[in-house]
Order: C-alpha cells, then sequence, then structure tokens
C-alpha cells in the first residue's frame, strides 16, 4: 500500500484498529463516500461499517453508567430513529470505534470533512472501556481534536451509541 493511501481502519473481527481502507475500499481519512446517511436518523461508516446515531447530542451529558444505559436503552421512536431498531441494538462506543471517525487534520469537530451527523460537539464523549488498571476510571475521547483519557466515571460527557450494521 502506498504511504499516500494509509488511513485508520477498524480490522474485520477483533475491533482493533490497522492502517488500510475500509470494508468497501473508502479512505478512512477521508469525507464524501465516507459516510451514508440513511435516511433514517441513522448513519454508516462505510469504512468501519458500524452505525452511529446521526444526532451525536441526543442525550446530552451523563455519567458513566447512565451513558451506558441510555445507549443500550436507544430504540426507533428516539433521537430521530426510524431505522425499526430496538432496545439492545444500540451501545456506547469502544474508544477505539470513537477514535476511528476522528481526522486528526481537523478540530471543533475533529471529523473528515462532509460528515452527516448533527450536533456534534468538541467536547467530551464517553466510551465503554474502562481503565485497565482501575475501573473507577472509564476512557472517553475529544471531538475538539482527538485527545483521549482516562476519567472518573462520575463526571459527565457526551453519550453517541453506536451499533454493528
Amino acid at each position: 500500500m502506498a504511504k499516500d493511501k494509509q488511513s485508520w481502519g477498524l480490522t474485520e473481527g477483533n475491533g482493533g484498529l490497522k492502517i488500510g481502507t475500509g470494508a468497501c475500499g473508502v479512505e478512512c481519512s477521508t469525507g464524501g463516500d465516507r459516510f451514508t446517511d440513511n435516511g433514517n436518523g441513522a448513519v454508516t461508516d462505510n469504512c468501519t461499517q458500524l452505525t452511529w446515531l446521526k444526532n451525536a447530542n441526543c442525550f446530552n451529558v451523563k455519567i458513566w453508567q447512565e451513558a451506558i444505559n441510555a445507549a443500550k436503552q436507544l430504540a426507533a421512536g428516539q433521537c430521530g430513529l426510524k431505522d425499526g431498531s430496538s432496545a439492545g441494538d444500540w451501545r456506547l462506543p469502544s474508544i477505539k470505534e470513537l477514535q476511528s471517525l476522528i481526522d486528526f487534520s481537523k478540530v471543533s469537530p475533529a471529523l473528515p470533512g462532509g460528515y452527516p451527523f448533527l450536533s456534534v460537539r468538541a467536547s467530551f464523549y464517553w466510551s465503554s472501556t474502562e481503565g485497565a488498571y482501575n475501573t473507577i476510571y472509564a476512557w472517553y475521547m475529544s471531538f475538539n481534536n482527538g485527545y483521549v483519557n482516562t476519567s472518573y466515571k462520575s463526571i459527565t460527557y457526551y453519550v453517541w451509541p453506536v451499533r454493528s450494521r
């Protein structure tokens, strides 16, 4: 693969990040064909094959456990969703899944150009990934610049649900 074609994407099966193009051959670092607005309140990332809630601020801020619960309870009829989904179809993304959205050449928000999401905050979003050394912490990411870190689960951050296709 040529150096100018390298980009971030998720590997199939294990959820780890790798360098390459997405499942559909779409370069993960670019806009344009990167995302498909499904017209039902959900957006498919053609690079990772994950489906994201189009409204990135439906739930405002919550502590970590509330964020986990809100994402699990999301269903059609909420947050502009008309996709037929049921409670349990959606979840809080892992930190790697959140990172897969980031375009480090952008700020406020650090997303690829042409993204179809609504109400993305250039702020902190919770992931489902708990701290490895102490589970009173969980990982979060800033959509201002792609910064990641851990925080006490009792702090409030934004919630952006995801589901597998």
